[in-house]
């Protein structure tokens, strides 16, 4: 005579959600460095082996959390200059530091040098803006606004750090402050890499 199975109890999707949200509002107020599975199951409610059994580890639970969170924000339009674009994509970083997500976005750079594909995970799921794609590059080129193509990732190098460095005085970063990033660095970084003095 065969064995008979029983089903265990099915997984609740409300509980994981809820763990999902509690570790993005851990990392967002903890860092990196504070995150860890007892916090998330007491901000969650639940125990830890609920967690274990759902997912491996540290990392597992990060992932799982930032591939749920559901970017809140429109695409990024194409603008018809280099300027407005690079004025577009630096607002949405501002945007997004000036909120929950900046907080999240801190949280998780602090992982880089633990875990670099936290970070990426991050920017894949919500786009922060500081990728430029190089569709910008390109049309500024064909436009005539740069001599010759530039590094794209210097937009990310220049714009993330005055930005952040904002966030983490907790100071707005207002319109204003874009402009000024853009027009008196970004833009004079690209040129001169393209070539114009």
């Amino acid at each position: 005579m065969g064995r008979t199975f029983t089903a265990g109890r099915p997984r609740d999707p409300g509980r994981d959600q809820a763990i999902l949200a509690a570790t993005r509002e851990l990392l967002a107020e903890r860092g990196y460095a504070g995150f860890s599975i007892e916090g998330v199951a007491a901000k969650a409610g639940t125990a830890k082996t609920t967690i274990y059994r759902r997912w491996q580890d540290k990392h597992d639970l990060l992932v799982a959390a930032l591939n749920d969170h559901v970017p809140r924000y429109p695409e990024i339009a194409e603008a018809d200059s280099l300027r407005g674009d690079l004025i577009a994509h630096a607002s949405r970083l501002a945007t997004l530091l000036n909120g929950f997500d900046g907080r999240l976005a801190l949280g998780v750079t602090q992982a880089r040098p633990d875990d670099a594909g936290i970070a990426e995970e991050l920017e894949r799921t919500t786009p922060s803006g500081a990728r430029l794609p190089e569709r910008v590059i390109s049309r500024a080129v064909a436009r005539g606004e740069l001599p010759a193509p530039v590094d794209r990732g210097l937009f990310e190098e220049i714009v993330s750090s005055p930005l952040t460095l904002k966030m983490i005085r907790r100071q707005p970063i207002d319109d204003d402050y874009v402009a000024h990033v853009v027009d008196d660095i970004v833009l004079a970084a690209f040129r001169s890499s393209a070539g114009e003095a």
